[in-house]
């Protein structure tokens, strides 16, 4: 196996700026600094304040990463919105507004395409290309708290309360009804694509929340490992139905709690910094953004491994 001399070399490189796409063990010299740094493993995540949304609001649709995300339409205080922004990583933008004004909106895609589909007692889907919001094909059912998850060609709305656990696949052009999850949850956070998704916490029980948990094959639902905290009006990050993160929401009382799904069990990691319920999410388990929340906050938050970048002064 090649060791960091036949990788890297025996020379210490002059770099103008900390690089981002080092290895645990290079060295350089910053000549900006005029300091010796070097790269030592990056810690456990850790949640940090981020830019603050210019219209604080909760039970949005979100889309996108944690340095390119998408906040659309939700609540103020008890007021409908109709206005999107995008995140770049350090501050949020104003865009073009969503044409129809809703919250608790199904949601999913980038910064450049995504859905956003019903909102509580609408059937509504419209279309975001990065400029501008078209209206497309109604869902099949009339939304009563179901969240998506998927990109702009190929997503999943589901959830909705205990009578109403309706699953919904969109390929780019319709809905089609597919397999209910085994129990009806509203107020839920969810994770994953259109084939492998997993949906945890929401209500009933009201008001404390549910630890449970599901995971989505592409075909059926199947009950898998519980939160350790029970809780609803949480949000969640994550990719697939093997990597998910869940964060904060409102349990027995308001919850900071944040816990990582591997696939088969939930492990608490750093909380975030500020305990909020309804608020959004985007991002993946280790790159994970959080924004706004009950009653129309601005606060976003990024959940981050620690960089190991280190100085000599640092050592």
């Amino acid at each position: 196996m090649a060791d960091y001399k036949e990788i890297i070399g025996l020379d210490i490189e002059a770099k103008s700026a900390n690089p981002t796409d080092v290895i645990t063990g290079e060295i350089w010299f910053n000549t900006t600094t005029g300091k010796l740094s070097y790269k030592k493993p990056d810690g456990a995540a850790v949640w940090t304040t981020g830019g603050d949304l210019n219209a604080g609001r909760r039970t949005s649709g979100s889309a996108g990463s944690q340095t390119a995300a998408l906040c659309f339409s939700g609540l103020d205080s008890y007021t409908g919105k109709t206005e999107n922004e995008s995140y770049n990583g350090t501050s949020w933008t104003e865009l073009a507004d969503i044409n129809v004004s809703r919250y608790n909106i199904s949601s999913f895609g980038t910064t450049t395409a995504a859905i956003g589909a019903g909102g509580f007692g609408s059937d509504i889907c419209e279309s975001w290309n990065g400029s501008s919001w078209t209206e497309v094909n109604d869902s099949n059912s009339i939304d009563k708290w179901r969240i998506g998850v998927g990109i702009s060609t190929a997503g999943l709305m589901h959830s909705g309360p205990s009578t109403e656990n309706a699953c919904e696949s969109w390929n780019g052009t319709s809905w089609t009804e597919v397999n209910d999850m085994n129990v009806g949850r509203f107020i839920t956070a969810a994770a994953g694509t259109s084939t492998s998704a997993l949906n945890f916490g929401g209500s009933p029980p009201y008001p404390q929340g549910t630890a449970a948990c599901e995971s989505w094959n592409g075909t059926s639902w199947t009950e898998v490992a519980d939160l350790n905290t029970n809780r609803r009006a949480l949000a969640g990050s994550g990719i697939s139905n093997t990597s998910a993160l869940a964060f904060s929401g409102f349990g027995p009382g308001s919850s900071a709690d944040t816990e990582q799904w591997n696939g088969s069990s939930w492990t608490e990691v750093n909380n975030v910094n500020t305990a909020v319920t309804e608020h959004m999410g985007a991002g993946t388990t280790t790159n994970a953004l959080s924004f706004g929340g009950f009653l129309g906050l601005h606060e976003t938050e990024e959940f981050s491994p620690v960089d190991g970048t280190q100085t000599v002064d640092d050592a």
